[in-house]
């Protein structure tokens, strides 16, 4: 998202906004299908989800550590939608994880069932009716976990100096 940016840097910033937009969009449907689809290889599923998670966490990394740098947002109100639809992204990443590599009690898990423990996972309710049963499946739930707690520590933080902005 940010190499789109840097693109279009010189072209009227509406542009910049709008593919923007549209690629956040084509970013959640392509995830969607590949939660979904069951006629791609399981290698390419896993190489996309994997470069769309590194390019969630730059992209929500560098709105954090370089918003000195960048112009500030178009409103508050896109930048927390934006923020909103990220974090579901990386609940549909992982849950794509998990459907793909398995190591859960749960045996041929399908996409629900894999959208449902990974929204329980970073939601960290944890109702415990699917758990993983092997190492790598539980740095998995790790990992997603370390990310969650990341995107709202960001949002209460967010949130937090847009407040104390108001008074």
């Amino acid at each position: 998202m940010l190499y789109i940016s840097h693109c279009l840097r010189n072209k009227k910033t509406n542009i910049i906004h709008v593919s923007s937009d549209i690629y956040v969009l084509f970013r959640l449907g392509m995830l969607s299908i590949l939660l979904f689809c069951n006629c791609i290889p399981r290698w390419l599923i896993t190489v996309v989800a994997l470069f769309f998670l590194f390019d969630i966490l730059q992209y929500v990394s560098a709105i954090v550590f370089l918003s000195d740098v960048y112009k500030q947002p178009v409103s508050a109100k896109r930048t927390l939608m934006f923020f909103i639809i990220n974090y579901f992204e990386t609940i549909l990443v992982f849950a794509i994880f998990h459907r793909q590599w398995g190591g859960l009690n749960v045996v041929n898990i399908c996409s629900v069932q894999s959208l449902y423990f990974s929204m329980v996972t970073s939601t960290t309710l944890g109702f415990g009716d699917i758990s993983p049963v092997n190492s790598s499946a539980q740095l998995r739930v790790v990992a997603q976990l370390v990310v969650s707690l990341l995107f709202v520590t960001i949002f209460i933080s967010n949130a937090s100096s847009r407040v104390d902005g108001k008074k």
